[in-house]
C-alpha cells in the first residue's frame, strides 16, 4: 500500500479512495479480506485507514456510504 505523503493526503483522496472501494464492500470484502491475491493483484481490503486515521473521511461517512449501496449483512465484516 503507498504511503501518504502531504500531498496525496486530502480529503478529496480519500474520497476517491471511498468510490473506488465502495462496489467491493459488501460480501466481495468478506470473501477476500484475509487472502493476499499475489504481486499486481487488486487488494480486498479498502486502503482507508490513513484517510480515518487523520480524519480526512469519517468513519460515519464510511459507514453511511457502505450501507447506501450494500446490506447491513452483506457489509457487516467490513462495518
Amino acid at each position: 500500500m503507498q504511503t501518504l505523503s502531504h500531498e496525496t493526503a486530502t480529503r478529496q483522496a480519500g474520497l476517491t479512495r471511498l468510490d473506488a472501494f465502495l462496489p467491493t464492500a459488501g460480501s466481495n470484502y468478506a470473501r477476500g479480506r484475509n487472502f493476499d491475491p499475489g504481486p499486481d493483484q487488486p487488494l480486498t481490503v479498502s486502503g482507508l485507514s490513513p484517510f480515518i486515521r487523520r480524519r480526512l473521511v469519517t468513519e460515519q461517512e464510511v459507514i453511511t456510504r457502505v450501507l447506501a449501496q450494500h446490506s447491513q449483512q452483506a457489509a457487516e465484516e467490513f462495518i
